[in-house]
């Protein structure tokens, strides 16, 4: 029997979107609710399923808010290099995205009390690309959005 698993989205248009598009790429998706659906992983693992959902991101951009397969964020690419790109111009952290911050943290960093912790504590940019440097190694093989994300985003550094 095939492994199921859930996918949630922070909007329920981008859920109906989602699941379009993905039952249009010959998925077996169902049970689609308000914000979430299923997807029988037939013939494909987690990191497929991951990689596709990332290239629809960065090609559909209908598809709006997070969203999670099996509890785990999946991650676009532009935005992230854009701002690694702002970071390497200005060669600090002093003016990051909630968003740039949420990402640095729930990945590679502990989280501090606040963004301007974080900021204080990892001020350069060089911190930034010595932790995406560290961080890629130690990223396991099903979340392969996140390591297409951070080698993108240490292509610009």
């Amino acid at each position: 029997m095939a492994k199921v698993m859930k996918i949630r989205c922070e909007k329920s248009s981008t859920a109906k979107r989602l699941f379009d598009l993905l039952k249009n790429n010959g998925k077996k998706v169902s049970d689609l609710k308000e914000k979430e659906f299923h997807i029988q992983m037939d013939n494909f693992s987690e990191g497929d399923l991951r990689l596709e959902i990332q290239k629809l991101i960065e090609s559909d951009k209908s598809l709006k808010g997070w969203i999670l397969v099996d509890g785990n964020t999946v991650y676009g690419i532009s935005a992230y290099v854009n701002e690694m790109k702002r970071l390497k111009k200005r060669g600090n952290t002093q003016i990051i995205s909630n968003g740039f911050y949420d990402f640095m943290y729930q990945n590679f960093t502990i989280a501090h009390y606040n963004k301007r912790g974080w900021i204080e504590y990892n001020p350069k940019y060089t911190d930034v690309v010595r932790i995406l440097t560290e961080g890629v190694k130690t990223i396991p093989p099903w979340y392969s959005d996140l390591r297409t994300t951070v080698r993108a985003m240490l292509e610009v550094a």
